[in-house]
């Protein structure tokens, strides 16, 4: 091929390539980010240290499974393994289509499964820096995306999103602001700012690793800027697309442990 021909038909691709990714809304990039995510079914070994404004540290171990059902929700389940203090308490999260996530609690102390209420999803999950309501999963419809800028964060070109709930009262948040990297097509960072528009929470998601095909962050960092507290989770172990019941995620395995 002519030397010059093939370097207008590089420039060309290169041109209409530019403004293939231009033409993406903030939508669209939450959207490829939710896709690259799914797994049918995630089960996990996680360390969970909650950090002092000292410095002083209580840690705790978990585990955690999610299903997906037929309908393409999600259902998790978290069960705390130690300290001895909290072993056996199970948390069960159950996605909804447009209404907001089921979520109840077992008390093994109380030994009965209490409902989380709508006016108490702000409050803290289990003495973390995550509330109730970071801990359900997010909708995409509840939020309007903007693309703020691109910049480089932590080594990846991103895709820096604002977004902003519809209905302000349902939400505790003002706004997030989130890095997403291009690359990889997972977020980096979220800004989380308070209803007088102050920043709250700097959520960070790093040490990447490929498992069975899918981009796994192996250590998160809520950290509250407000109160100097933070919360940082090391996946020990995390497997994905094996067979997991369905009826793990229901009230009753909660207050039994198990399924049958």
């Amino acid at each position: 091929m002519n030397k010059k021909l093939t370097i207008t038909l590089t420039a060309l691709f290169s041109l209409l390539l530019s403004q293939n990714i231009s033409a993406l809304s903030g939508r669209d990039i939450m959207e490829k980010v939710k896709e690259e995510s799914s797994p049918k079914t995630t089960h996990a070994a996680i360390q969970l240290d909650i950090v002092g404004k000292n410095g002083a540290k209580k840690t705790r171990i978990l585990e955690m499974w999610t299903r997906k059902n037929s309908k393409g929700l999600n259902r998790s389940l978290i069960n705390f393994i130690k300290p001895s203090s909290i072993k056996g308490t199970r948390f069960l999260i159950v996605e909804n289509k447009g209404r907001p996530d089921d979520q109840h609690i077992y008390l093994p102390a109380l030994k009965r499964v209490r409902r989380i209420a709508a006016s108490a999803r702000n409050k803290s999950f289990m003495g973390t820096e995550f509330t109730y309501q970071d801990m359900s999963s997010s909708n995409i419809d509840e939020d309007t995306q903007t693309i703020l800028r691109e910049e480089t964060y932590n080594g990846h070109d991103c895709y820096v999103i604002e977004s902003i709930p519809k209905h302000s009262g349902s939400y505790h948040y003002s706004k997030t602001i989130i890095w997403v990297a291009k690359d990889i097509w997972m977020i980096l960072k979220v800004e989380m700012y308070d209803r007088n528009g102050k920043l709250k929470k700097v959520l960070t998601m790093n040490n990447y690793k490929k498992i069975n095909g899918y981009w796994t962050p192996f250590k998160t960092v809520m950290k509250n800027i407000q109160s100097g507290r933070s919360t940082i989770l090391t996946n020990l172990k995390i497997e994905y697309d094996k067979n997991i019941p369905a009826d793990m995620f229901t009230v009753q395995f909660l207050k039994r442990g198990k399924t049958n």
